[in-house]
């Protein structure tokens, strides 16, 4: 029996040979192939690495050389193709002068770009050096912004903001500075009815709202400047995340102040989320992340983060 076992795994053994030295061995592939250049063809064609605002333009010209026959190139963005062109003629191992003309992203960032060959089964065949582009932000990002509900007797709450420079002030601020041209808009709680039982509460408005609010009439603005801030509380599908540029900012705004236009919005929670239009034309939007309380105590106040399109 054991000699049995001994010439059964000889011959088992003997097969394998005979069967590994029948595999045909692939040469290792070659994946520099590809040889491309980018050409300068005139103003914003990319020719290299480069640094550019949100939806700039960004041309590409590039021609380039394989030693394998090309069916067609592709330019990729972050390896998601972008571009196409197919290599019909000639001994379509080179090709000259493909042109392809994109914008930006307008989300901040850094992006890849490369010129990628393949052959007619798909196969990759090589591709060029990667090319960055590198997306300014377009917009201010500021977190945790903080007004407070008007006091009546030292009248030293922060109830007004500055959107520009990211500052509250107070009425004894403007006051005393005589800085109410810098104000885009103030916070209260307003105690009126909305609608119901419910109460209007959380209350972010611009200097000319009128007629004035019991809450605030112990403030005398009469010869305040009164910037005309506009607002507008957004809704699904928009989200606080979705505005992730100043090029989204602006194409919203612009689009919702032709139509829409408030002095105040009310009601507002954490997690609200509203648009805005300074006096000064700036697009932007807030997000309300705290309340302290619902109510018109001089301890009750708002955090917010804010987004401005530059």
């Amino acid at each position: 029996m054991k000699r049995e076992s001994i010439i059964y795994y000889i011959a088992l053994l003997m097969v394998l040979v005979i069967a590994s030295s029948c595999v045909k061995v692939e040469p290792k592939f070659n994946s520099n192939n590809l040889t491309v250049t980018f050409n300068n063809a005139g103003s914003n064609y990319v020719i290299g690495n480069k640094t550019v605002n949100g939806k700039d333009s960004l041309n590409f010209s590039y021609s380039g050389t394989c030693t394998t026959p090309i069916t067609y190139v592709t330019l990729t963005k972050n390896d998601t193709e972008v571009g196409r062109d197919s290599i019909k003629t000639g001994d379509r191992m080179s090709f000259t002068n493909l042109v392809k003309k994109l914008v930006a992203d307008t989300i901040p960032g850094s992006y890849i770009y490369r010129v990628v060959a393949r052959d007619k089964s798909n196969i990759y065949l090589g591709s060029s050096n990667n090319i960055i582009i590198t997306v300014n932000s377009d917009m201010t990002f500021i977190t945790n912004n903080r007004v407070s509900v008007p006091d009546t007797t030292a009248k030293t709450n922060k109830a007004y903001f500055n959107i520009a420079t990211q500052t509250a002030y107070s009425y004894s601020d403007i006051t005393a500075g005589n800085n109410s041209n810098v104000i885009d808009f103030g916070y209260f709680w307003d105690p009126t009815i909305a609608s119901g039982t419910t109460v209007k509460g959380h209350t972010i408005y611009n200097l000319n709202l009128s007629p004035i609010p019991s809450a605030i009439t112990m403030y005398n603005t009469s010869t305040f400047t009164k910037n005309a801030t506009q607002f507008k509380v957004v809704t699904s599908p928009i989200t606080w995340t979705s505005l992730n540029s100043g090029a989204t900012l602006k194409a919203l705004g612009a689009t919702t102040f032709k139509t829409a236009s408030a002095n105040s919005v009310t009601g507002l929670a954490a997690g609200s989320v509203f648009l805005f239009k300074t006096a000064a034309g700036k697009y932007g939007a807030i997000n309300v992340t705290y309340v302290s309380a619902a109510s018109a105590y001089a301890t009750t106040y708002m955090n917010f983060d804010l987004k401005i399109a530059n």
